[in-house]
């Protein structure tokens, strides 16, 4: 199951990075509550900030930790303590050929000939290589994770993805229920209401537009939307006295000023990712308060006498009912929830009613920023010490060959750097299996300092022990083994040959990035001499490997062996070669690709068509024309990507 292990490390970081931003978050959370209960005498918008920007800070340190450099921090216990089982190779009857990357069954692979494209798939992982003979050699690895072998980690995840579903769900249930509520409505056009919306807006300096709508649904003044905000009013509201609709705009108004909407749905969002988390539905719940009260200061701040607010704010409150609940999206103005602590900080005249301004934001801002980078860049990691490896080490000299094995892959699965000495000693065991995984283990460390001995170990007798070598060269990328696997092409066996190509690929790809044009040159040209090979398979794997490195203008020797390799007498070659030249997308290949498509073969036929839309020179443009009288139902319809391809901008 290697085609799986890059999905299951996908998800496995995932969770590794909600984890995280889980235990960092909620030391910000922490750090949050503590100061809101020091300095009590912050303004509730000072406090409404605090609070939001802690809460925030769970989408954001997941990002952080990405770009920032890593501060290890070895806090976890050594993952060697927990051993998992079913680790080790079991038989099976398959054979994993190098040259397709994937396992296969046994015998003659049949082209289908369909529409559906077979790109070069990414290199075998050494852990999913067989372990035995050279032929039939039957094949399970230790790979990432499986099913069977990992419940617990199946099981989090479908937990945690089915609780953010819900949450998630019943979040966008309920911003779909106030937009009905709100088409149902009937916009507020009486001029009383609608000059002192406008008198409202203005003694807040509120330059965006604001809806009224008027709803039987609602029995409770409501605000909600951030480009277009609507505020709600219940039917009776019609017969409220002037100061009441007074305080209920100024109110609903402020809400719309600092933008509670969308700090509510940003809480919502985070709420819904760390469901489990209560912590955060704490925070939520504080920044709705904190939100509201802000905006009763703004009421206050305004010129409304504070007792006569809160006898406004109390019998709208008394005369709630239960139709149309609230969604938790909206913000509702006098919802029961919190009222007490509301109407409290009304009628305390020592309160702090400070608005917030430009220069608390920035200072805040970014004193929470200079908290968060740092603790975004702390990387909980094993205790990676020498201690906590080292049983791992000594189980390299036990006398049973299934422990030695084991605790290579453990090593391997580790990537440690105190294992390679240790590994590199494990080349010469006894046991041609254990040598062949400690070079994968070794190739899986990445550590350079492997390579002398790997090459040494080049000439190892068993067939699969010298392809682990190659492959855990390739893997290390270290182009002073360029000399070396170019003599391992002249190797017995097929399959080492075909892991010479990938390396020396590798090698090829590595040079590139680093701009060490002799070495790269030498590995591409390497590369193209094993498309003379005796080998079908091997010719195969080069043509892939240099479809998958060569580049447009690069290494023209390598090229022009690409190209003469379109004679070859295998079709699964050629087919590769046609595939590789598409990927190239260098024009020289134009004219060999148009002489395919008079090829006899339907199959190679529509693989030129793909090649040359792939390349989009319009010097293809007659010969696909041509094509689209073909008899093959599926060269005609590549014909017409092509030329789609052909003629886009």
């Amino acid at each position: 199951m290697a085609f799986i292990d890059p999905v299951w490390e996908s998800l496995y970081a995932g969770m590794g990075l909600l984890l995280d931003a889980t235990l960092k978050g909620s030391l910000i959370l922490l750090f949050a509550g503590a100061l809101s209960v020091i300095a009590r005498g912050l303004s509730a918008a000072v406090r409404h900030l605090v609070w939001s920007l802690a809460l925030s800070s769970f989408l954001v340190l997941p990002l952080l930790s990405v770009v920032l450099p890593a501060i290890q921090l070895p806090v976890l216990p050594d993952s060697s303590l927990f051993q998992r089982e079913a680790a080790m190779p079991v038989r099976r009857d398959t054979v994993i050929s190098v040259s397709t990357m994937q396992p296969v069954e046994t015998g003659e692979q049949e082209n289908t000939g369909g529409l559906t494209e077979n790109r070069v798939p990414e290199p075998v992982d050494a852990r999913s290589r067989p372990v035995g003979d050279d032929k039939d050699r039957a094949a399970s690895a230790p790979g990432f994770a499986s099913l069977a072998s990992f419940p617990w980690f199946v099981w989090a995840m479908l937990v945690w993805a089915t609780g953010a579903i819900y949450v998630i769900s019943r979040l966008l249930f309920e911003i779909i229920i106030i937009m009905r509520l709100t088409r149902r409505g009937k916009i507020v056009t009486d001029r009383e209401w609608t000059r002192e919306l406008e008198r409202c807006r203005e003694r807040l300096n509120l330059d965006r537009p604001v809806q009224l709508v008027e709803s039987d649904q609602v029995s409770m003044p409501v605000t909600w939307g951030f480009h277009s905000p609507v505020i709600l009013i219940p039917t009776e509201s019609a017969e409220w006295p002037q100061e009441r609709r007074r305080v209920v705009l100024l109110h609903e108004c402020a809400h719309v000023k600092r933008g509670d909407y969308l700090h509510n749905l940003i809480c919502q969002l985070v709420c819904a990712l760390n469901w489990f988390n209560p912590l955060v539905w704490i925070a939520a719940r504080r920044v709705l308060t904190e939100s509201e009260k802000a905006c009763d200061d703004c009421v206050i701040n305004s010129g409304v006498e504070a007792t006569s607010y809160a006898g406004h704010l109390l019998e709208i409150a008394s005369a709630l009912n239960c139709r149309g609940r609230v969604a938790i999206t909206a913000l509702g103005m006098a919802g029961r929830t919190g009222l007490r602590s509301r109407l409290l900080a009304i009628l305390n005249q020592n309160s702090s009613r400070q608005a917030l301004t430009r220069r608390v934001l920035s200072i805040t801002t970014l004193s929470v920023i200079t908290a968060l980078v740092p603790l975004a860049a702390v990387k909980f990691s094993e205790q990676n010490t020498s201690s906590a490896i080292a049983p791992t080490i000594a189980a390299l000299s036990d006398e049973r060959s299934e422990i030695r094995k084991r605790a290579a892959w453990q090593l391997g699965e580790r990537e440690d750097p105190l294992a390679v000495e240790a590994l590199i000693k494990s080349l010469r065991d006894a046991d041609p299996e254990m040598r062949a995984m400690s070079a994968w283990a070794l190739g899986e460390i990445k550590d350079r300092r492997a390579v002398g001995p790997l090459l040494a170990a080049l000439i190892d007798d068993d067939v699969y022990s010298r392809e682990m070598i190659v492959l855990a060269l390739g893997e290390i990328e270290d182009a002073i083994a360029i000399a070396a696997l170019v003599d391992r092409l002249q190797d017995a066996s097929q399959d080492v040959r075909s892991a010479t190509v990938w390396a020396l690929g590798e090698i090829a790809r590595r040079a590139r990035s680093e701009r060490a044009t002799e070495h790269h040159n030498r590995a591409l040209n390497s590369i193209a001499a094993a498309l003379r090979d005796s080998s079908a398979q091997v010719r195969e794997t080069s043509a892939q490997v240099l479809g998958d490195v060569l580049e447009s203008g690069e290494a023209p020797t390598a090229f022009e062996s690409l190209l003469d390799s379109l004679r070859d007498g295998d079709q699964n070659v050629r087919t590769s070669v046609i595939r590789a030249l598409g990927e190239i997308e260098d024009p020289r290949a134009i004219e060999s690709l148009i002489t395919i498509l008079r090829d006899e073969s339907p199959h190679l036929k529509r693989e030129a068509a793909r090649a040359l839309g792939e390349i989009g020179d319009s010097r293809a443009v007659s010969a696909l024309i041509a094509a689209l009288r073909d008899q093959n139902r599926e060269v005609r319809a590549m014909a017409i990507w092509a030329l789609d391809e052909v003629s886009a901008p």
